[in-house]
């Protein structure tokens, strides 16, 4: 793009964001010393950076998922949902209650991805898919939308650096496939 006469790369903006991203992060992992603490201050990080770029109609919060059947997840660290169809069930003092229907993703924070962190991701994750979702036709100016079968919820970790020397190879793979098996994801 061409602002003037002054170029602009795309690329290089996404470059910045992901630097500053990473020295927020870098920085609570450094100076914050007390452990609960620096979970909470990088998750605070991550659900700011969601909330900044995300398009409004999404929302990120760290919350627990309820569903129309009464049952609970575990809490989860970040959650992406829709604020524009579904509404919070609760929320106080920072305490939140998502329905289940509303939930797109999910994400644990950690400060690195170890074997446990990632079985417990998966534990969050299966809290969270066990729960019951319902859908209904939404009415709109020009009839109805037929309700629609409830999409798969992704889950993730997030974390700045890993415990294997290859954070993203043979080890991961072979511990994503056992979650796989562990959980019944698909």
């Amino acid at each position: 793009m061409v602002r003037g006469n002054l170029p602009m790369s795309l690329r290089e903006v996404y470059k910045q964001v992901q630097s500053q991203m990473a020295a927020n992060l870098t920085a609570s992992n450094v100076a914050i010393t007390h452990s609960g603490e620096k979970g909470n201050s990088t998750k605070v990080d991550w659900i700011s950076w969601f909330k900044t770029y995300l398009p409004k109609r999404y929302q990120a919060d760290k919350a627990i998922v309820v569903d129309s059947k009464d049952r609970i997840s575990d809490q989860i660290d970040a959650i992406i949902y829709d604020a524009q169809y579904s509404h919070l069930v609760f929320s106080h003092n920072n305490v939140k209650y998502i329905p289940a229907e509303s939930v797109y993703c999910i994400f644990e924070v950690k400060q690195s991805l170890t074997k446990q962190y990632l079985d417990y991701t998966g534990k969050k994750a299966c809290s969270v898919r066990q729960l019951h979702r319902t859908s209904t036709p939404i009415p709109h100016a020009g009839g109805v939308f037929d309700a629609k079968e409830p999409h798969f919820i992704p889950a993730g970790i997030l974390t700045l650096n890993s415990s294997w020397v290859e954070p993203l190879g043979a080890t991961f793979k072979k511990n994503i496939l056992s979650l796989k098996m562990k959980f019944r994801f698909n």
